[in-house]
C-alpha cells in the first residue's frame, strides 16, 4: 500500500512520455518554424539557404541523406522552383523544424497534412547519384520537407540531323552562372536558462514553496539534461524543515509535452535522526506541458513533480513530496 502513490505517479509520467509519440499528423504550420520571417519570394528562399547551410547539413545528416547535401547546395541556385498548393492527405517522408523556432534542428518522419485548408510551398528537385529528390518548403515556416525520391529521368534524345546543310550561325557565348557562395551558419545554442517556482506538499505533513534556477542542455533531437539549484522554504506543518535543492534531470520533449526523471539533493538543517527532517538524495519524477510562448523570448511550462528520498521509497505515503510548478525557459 505504501508504494501505491509513487507507482501511480510513475505510470502516469510514462503514459504521457510514450502515449504522445504516435502519428505525425499536421493541421497547422508556423508554430515550430525552421526559419523566420515567412518566405515571400524565391529570392527569400535562396537567402535562407545561404544563411542556414550549417543547420541544413545537420538536418540532412539526421534524416540519413547526408551525402545529398553537397548536391543540394550546388543545384538549388539553378533548379526550377515552383509555387504549389498542397491539400489534405499529402504525405512527406520527413520535415525539418525547430521547436518554437529556436534551438537545434529536429525532424518529424512520415508527416501527413490533415487540414482541410491547403498550404502553399516551394517545390523543386535535386539530382544525386542516379536519384531525384523532390523537396517542399512551406512559405509560412521554411520547414524543408522531403516529398518523394525517384530515379533521375534519362536525358532527352538529341534532335534529328537535318538533311540539308544549314548555314552556320554565330553562337552566343553563354554567360557563366555564378556558383553559390557557401556561408558558414552560426549554429543555434543548445543551452537555455531555466527558472522554476512552485509548491510541494509533504504527506506527513508539511507544505513548502520551491524556487530553482539552472541550465537546460539539448544533446539530441528530443533529449536534454537539466541542472538546477535552489531552495524550498517550509510554510507550515508538524514535520519537515526548509531545504536547499540541487537537482539533475534527464528530460524528453515531444512537441509541447515533456517528461523527466533524475536525482536531487534535499539538504536541511533539521534533525538528522528524523526521516521527515533529515538531508537526503531524492528520486524525482516530472511531467508537464508548454502552454505559452513568446517567440524569440521565452516559453512557459506547467509541470507536476513527485520526489522521495531513495532510502524512504517504502515510506512515500509518509515522507514523499508531491507538487506543481511553473518553468520559464529563456
Amino acid at each position: 500500500m505504501r508504494k501505491r502513490s509513487l507507482v501511480v505517479i510513475l505510470m502516469a509520467a510514462l503514459a504521457i512520455l510514450f502515449g504522445v509519440a504516435g502519428a505525425q499528423a499536421m493541421t497547422t504550420l508556423g508554430t515550430h518554424p525552421f526559419y523566420r520571417p515567412p518566405l515571400t519570394s524565391v529570392a527569400d528562399f535562396q537567402k535562407m539557404v545561404k544563411a542556414q547551410q550549417g543547420d541544413i547539413k545537420t538536418g540532412f545528416e539526421i534524416a540519413g541523406i547526408g551525402p545529398v547535401f553537397e548536391s543540394f547546395i550546388a543545384q538549388v541556385g539553378n533548379t526550377d522552383i515552383k509555387q504549389v498548393d498542397y491539400y489534405k492527405g499529402q504525405k512527406f517522408q520527413w520535415m525539418f523544424y525547430r521547436r518554437n523556432g529556436e534551438g537545434p534542428v529536429r525532424i518529424d518522419k512520415t508527416v501527413l497534412w490533415e487540414s482541410d485548408t491547403p498550404f502553399t510551398g516551394y517545390e523543386f528537385y535535386i539530382d544525386h547519384d542516379g536519384s531525384r529528390y523532390t523537396f517542399t518548403v512551406p512559405l509560412v515556416c521554411a520547414n524543408i520537407a522531403l516529398k518523394d525520391v525517384g530515379e533521375t529521368p534519362a536525358p532527352p534524345p538529341p534532335p534529328p540531323v537535318a538533311k540539308e546543310e544549314a548555314k552556320p550561325e554565330p553562337v552566343a557565348k553563354e554567360e557563366a552562372k555564378p556558383e553559390p557562395v557557401p556561408v558558414e551558419a552560426v549554429p543555434a545554442s543548445p543551452y537555455q536558462w531555466i527558472l522554476d517556482a512552485g509548491y510541494l506538499n509533504q504527506i506527513d505533513p508539511a507544505n513548502y514553496l520551491f524556487f530553482r534556477g539552472g541550465i537546460k542542455y539539448q544533446f539530441q533531437e528530443n533529449w536534454s539534461v537539466l541542472g538546477l539549484a535552489g531552495i524550498a522554504p517550509k510554510l507550515d506543518g508538524e514535520d519537515g524543515a526548509t531545504a536547499f535543492l540541487a537537482d539533475f534531470l534527464v528530460n524528453y520533449d515531444y512537441h509541447k509535452f515533456f517528461a523527466a526523471a533524475g536525482l536531487g539533493a534535499w539538504l536541511t538543517g533539521g534533525d538528522s535522526d528524523l526521516d521527515s527532517e533529515d538531508s537526503d538524495v531524492d528520486l524525482i519524477l516530472e511531467t508537464g506541458y508548454q502552454f505559452y510562448e513568446k517567440p524569440g523570448k521565452f516559453t512557459l511550462d506547467g509541470f507536476i513533480e513527485a520526489r522521495s528520498a531513495l532510502d524512504e521509497l517504502d515510506d512515500y505515503d509518509l515522507y514523499g513530496r508531491l507538487g506543481v510548478g511553473l518553468r520559464f525557459n529563456f
